[in-house]
């Protein structure tokens, strides 16, 4: 059986002076099994055409359709299409009339399609060594491309021209929105079958190139319809960002939320996009590689939906608290934002120099006399501008103090794997310097000790409060009007080091200037944790209080530069 009782399924085989080849394909498909065929003429030569009678005349089951001119492919196989839908046909099995094809795998794709009705079934190519070089990258670049209009990798393969579609859905695409009718075809209509959120699956198709086959390929013309295609999916695309983005969020099980910041999804969780930024971060001046974060950041402003939302509620929280002061606009936070991911990468690509920096308030002469001493340093930064940037601090220190000392960052990149694999990549040692949030004992405490003990810096944020099912003891202090959790873990490791702590800010001297100059603010936070044991809770909670009113004041001067893109006001139970 190659289908079900609800399937009933026909071969399409659009042909365009295809004479030599078409018999053979005939024979290979009946060999494996009797199924109804249509032959789609695209307007062939005189040659073809009287191939095309005698395969009427020789096989029973075949119905001719013949194009007055040749339309291409795409129209053919939508005329093809047509004329199944009025017999009555279910599914349709595409199959090129070239020879390139395995026919043998039909019944297989056909009992696919039984299993799988509402699929669309498509072939993905195994080559052999008959396989042009230039087609073979020239296909790679197709697939780059679905990639990036699809947001995902479910469609590796667009070209394949063996597929089994169901004709309902086809036909009700091809009939709703103008469709590629020649060489972009393939590409056209899977994509946009895919955006209807029609199942595809792909399964092993062998493809060779007869040595005496016949390719209508051209070139130039044919390159330039692509493109084309792709650049009408593209736009078609950005309108469909949220949608795709959503899709991706629910297939790798993961639900949009305003709740905690450890359940939203990492955005740009594909990691050729990150490969693209470390490209750039490499090659690119520094004015070129900023002005590149604005398409970003157009990008991120049209796909996430949450992140607006939770930026207008900041930015609105904000503007209550200054008076007279203006609406802001959340494009210029996503702007803000997408500038600082750039910055971020050429902080650790090692971009980023000492005479960028312009160091804020007297502290930074307390801070650089503790690693003079060896006494080290406990910092706690925050999602408000650019923590990356220490980097550039410890350069400072480093230079002061005429010695090397060690850094050690707290920081939890598990809910953005892909950003932490891209850091790796352009520092490969960068994470011997990183210690997990989530995995805090005994054995890192003593780790700790032993980089502040050589006069080093620990550095960890104190604006995220641990994930459900974490640390989660949190203070609730007021911040721009509102109570708003902050977490007890940060302040409470300072107090286990008894070190000195800084309350530490990079933020961009001007939010929109593409010179890569910061202010660095350090703020000494003057709680002694040399105290009895009782004493230490009240000291760590006024600790907690003091940073949480510095940070006010700087969201207020910095308000672009707040980076915390969730709810910060969440419930305490939330």
């Amino acid at each position: 059986m190659y289908g079900a009782p609800s399937t009933r399924p026909c071969v399409i085989i659009p042909v365009y002076n295809h004479g030599k080849t078409l018999d053979p394909v005939i024979t290979a498909i009946r060999a494996g099994i009797d199924i109804p065929i249509m032959l789609i003429d695209d307007g062939s030569d005189g040659a073809t055409k009287r191939c095309l009678q005698d395969a009427v005349s020789a096989y029973q089951g075949l119905t001719l359709i013949g194009l007055a001119k040749n339309s291409g492919k795409g129209a053919a196989v939508m005329r093809g299409i047509n004329a199944a839908r009025e017999s009555g046909f279910t599914h349709a099995l595409q199959i090129d009339a070239d020879g390139q094809h395995d026919a043998g795998r039909i019944p297989f794709f056909l009992a696919e399609a039984a299993a799988h009705p509402e699929a669309v079934i498509c072939g993905l190519p195994r080559f052999d060594r008959s396989a042009p070089a230039s087609r073979l990258w020239g296909r790679k670049i197709s697939n780059g491309w679905a990639a990036i209009v699809t947001l995902s990798k479910a469609l590796p393969d667009v070209l394949c021209g063996f597929r089994v579609y169901p004709v309902e859905p086809f036909w009700a695409l091809a009939h709703s929105r103008p469709i590629n009718r020649r060489m972009g075809f393939d590409t056209d209509i899977l994509v946009r079958l895919y955006w209807r959120n029609i199942p595809v699956r792909f399964y092993p198709l062998r493809v060779i190139y007869p040595e005496n086959g016949r390719s209508h390929f051209r070139l130039v013309r044919d390159n330039l319809q692509l493109a084309w295609t792709f650049t009408r999916l593209f736009l078609g695309m950005i309108p469909r960002l949220p949608a795709l983005l959503n899709r991706r969020r629910v297939r790798g099980g993961m639900k949009p939320d305003r709740g905690h910041w450890a359940s939203q999804p990492e955005l740009t969780r594909s990691y050729w996009q990150f490969k693209a930024l470390i490209a750039m971060v490499r090659l690119l001046p520094r004015g070129v590689l900023s002005c590149c974060a604005f398409p970003i950041s157009f990008f991120y402003y049209l796909a996430a939906k949450r992140a607006r939302r939770e930026s207008r509620r900041f930015l609105d929280a904000v503007n209550a608290q200054v008076p007279g002061g203006k609406r802001r606009s959340v494009y210029r936070h996503f702007a803000s934002f997408a500038l600082c991911l750039v910055e971020k990468a050429a902080a650790w690509g090692g971009r980023i120099s000492g005479e960028m920096i312009r160091y804020q308030d007297d502290a930074i002469e307390s801070l650089v006399e503790d690693i003079n001493e060896r006494k080290g340093a406990f910092l706690l930064c925050s999602h408000l501008g650019n923590a990356e940037m220490l980097r550039a601090l410890a350069d400072f220190g480093r230079t002061r103090a005429g010695r090397a000392f060690p850094v050690v960052s707290i920081v939890d990149y598990s809910m953005a794997e892909q950003f932490g694999r891209m850091l790796r990549e352009i520092n490969p040692g960068s994470m011997n310097h990183l210690i997990s949030a989530r995995n805090i004992g005994v054995e890192t405490l003593g780790r700790l000790e032993e980089c502040l003990d050589a006069g080093g810096l620990v550095v960890s944020a104190g604006d995220r409060t641990a994930p459900e099912g974490g640390r989660n003891r949190r203070f609730l202090i007021d911040f721009l009007g509102r109570p708003a959790p902050f977490p007890m873990g940060s302040f409470h490791l300072a107090s286990l080091l008894k070190r000195n702590v800084y309350f530490v800010f990079a933020l961009r001297r001007k939010t929109f200037s593409l010179s890569w100059e910061y202010d660095f603010h350090v703020v000494k936070g003057g709680i002694d944790f040399d105290c009895p044991r009782r004493e230490r809770e009240a000291r760590i909670e006024r600790l907690a209080r003091s940073y949480a009113e510095t940070l006010e004041r700087l969201c207020k001067a910095y308000p672009y530069q707040w980076y915390n893109y969730y709810d910060f006001w969440e419930a305490p139970d939330a």
